[in-house]
């Protein structure tokens, strides 16, 4: 298990973002490392076929939210493999991936802005951006299934 926490700014303007705090892995199973080069936010997954199991909080606030996963060396969010949207919090989203060769895998999250024309203000439970210093913990379980 990859996990990631830290303190969140999101403001109503900032869209794709990604998610950078304190990495670990907290299980390791399946061979996993942080990337040196990015230890905040990426990880490196050895090649096979994995489920990737997603959890994603913002503790002390209500969102309403999009996750992305992607794929690549470094930080830019422009290679993704899997999008979900999410309400009050993202527990157990799962895929199934097959890894060709060894890949490093970062998050960008998306929160839906306090608009008083948009439908979400009349959602009960939602708390609109801007997100200042949030906590925030996500998890990504990756689950191999084959070795090779």
């Amino acid at each position: 298990m990859w996990s990631i926490t830290g303190n969140l700014d999101y403001s109503n303007t900032d869209g794709l973002k990604l998610i950078s705090g304190n990495a670990s892995l907290v299980e390791n199973e399946a061979g996993l490392q942080i990337d040196s080069a990015n230890p905040n936010s990426n990880v490196l997954v050895p090649q096979g076929l994995y489920l990737v199991l997603i959890d994603l909080k913002l503790q002390n606030i209500n969102e309403y939210g999009r996750v992305e996963i992607h794929t690549g060396t470094g930080q830019t969010l422009n290679n993704k493999i899997y999008e979900i949207y999410y309400r009050v919090n993202l527990t157990g989203s799962a895929f199934m991936y097959n890894f060709t060769q060894d890949t490093y895998l970062h998050c960008g999250v998306s929160y839906f802005a306090y608009n008083s024309n948009n439908l979400y203000t009349q959602m009960p439970y939602y708390t609109p951006p801007p997100f200042v210093a949030e906590p925030f913990i996500l998890n990504i379980r990756l689950i191999r299934l084959t070795y090779n």
